[in-house]
């Protein structure tokens, strides 16, 4: 009698420009019969996630390999409220295109797209209501975009909390959980906003308060040159549209949160996964990650679904060895 076959669940990390990677990735386990019963996502990864449930993977495939910056921009808005730059209603609208206005609630696998509530850190796993609405919420970087209300929570990116979701699919009930990493660093913010936002916090504490203020609004502008921030204007226009109030103080709670997840993080180093993938991609230059250069970086996209199709090729055995399925 053959052996009952375990319930899989994938864990994918975000990974903007470079989640090309799980299509392929995909492609693979579904032309091998491999079931996923479930997948839980943040940020990027959400994206193929989602037209993966319904069933649009090859339309976004297409659309991918015909990807360009200006298109990026084109449908990326100036945000005119609080907390961040830009806002992602035309995303959203284009991401309908692939999720055919479905809910969780009408796709197989089952998803969980991750974020977290930027008012008080917590993590909040969005796994019913409108697909693309959620992709928007997960992928939500703090001083980018606005946080995306969902309810009573102000959502953002759920890398913050989790570099690689596998907690998430673990507590969906999946008896085993791969996961893949690709990112091109391991969390949304690097040392160096890390770095500005200790120094602020040293002055605040050391200082009188008017003159604190002012130090922490010089340390804002060395954080404003920053292409985190500008990356989709120039470095002028940049520094017009950056006074917004209310995103530096995202910003510097998702900066708290961080830190704090860093350290929680280190008792779990595969995020609640049973087998994780980190698959050696090309390395991204350590000014690329402190500028965010990597974010909409689009050379190399066929390559990076050929390695998706490769490490899924490569990982077979394990993963079917690990649900117990027989060939």
């Amino acid at each position: 009698m053959d052996q009952r076959k375990k319930k899989l669940g994938l864990a994918l990390s975000g990974a903007a420009a470079r989640s090309v990677f799980y299509i392929g990735f995909l492609e693979v386990l579904t032309e091998n019969n491999i079931e996923i019963d479930y997948i839980s996502a943040n940020s990027g990864s959400c994206v193929v996630a989602s037209a993966f449930a319904c069933g649009t993977l090859d339309e976004l495939k297409r659309q991918v390999f015909d990807l360009n910056k200006e298109f990026l921009y084109s449908i990326v808005q100036r945000s005119k409220v609080k907390g961040g730059i830009y806002s992602m209603e035309k995303v959203e609208e284009e991401l309908r295109k692939y999720t055919k206005d479905l809910r969780f609630e009408d796709v197989k696998p089952a998803m969980g797209f991750v974020c977290v509530n930027i008012n008080n850190g917590e993590e909040v796993i969005l796994s019913m209501g409108e697909i693309a609405k959620a992709i928007c919420a997960s992928s939500a970087i703090p001083g980018i975009f606005k946080p995306m209300r969902w309810g009573r929570w102000d959502l953002v990116d759920g890398g913050l909390l989790n570099p690689i979701p596998g907690r998430a699919a673990k507590e969906a009930g999946c008896e085993v959980v791969v996961g893949l990493y690709v990112a091109s660093r391991e969390y949304v913010f690097s040392g160096f906003e890390i770095g500005i936002k200790k120094i602020a916090d040293f002055v605040y504490r050391i200082l009188a308060i008017d003159t604190a203020k002012r130090a922490f609004n010089s340390a804002l502008r060395v954080l404003e040159k920053n292409s985190y921030f500008g990356y989709f204007l120039d470095f002028e226009e940049s520094n017009q549209q950056l006074h917004v109030p209310g995103m530096f103080e995202v910003l510097g709670k998702a900066i708290d949160i961080a830190v704090q997840a860093e350290k929680n993080n280190q008792t779990d180093p595969n995020f609640g996964c049973d087998f994780v993938i980190k698959p050696p991609l090309a390395y991204v230059p350590i000014w690329k990650r402190i500028f965010y250069l990597w974010f909409a970086d689009l050379n190399g996209t066929q390559a990076l679904y050929e390695q998706g199709r490769a490490t899924a090729e490569k990982n077979l055995p394990k993963i079917k060895q690990l649900i117990g399925q027989n060939d």
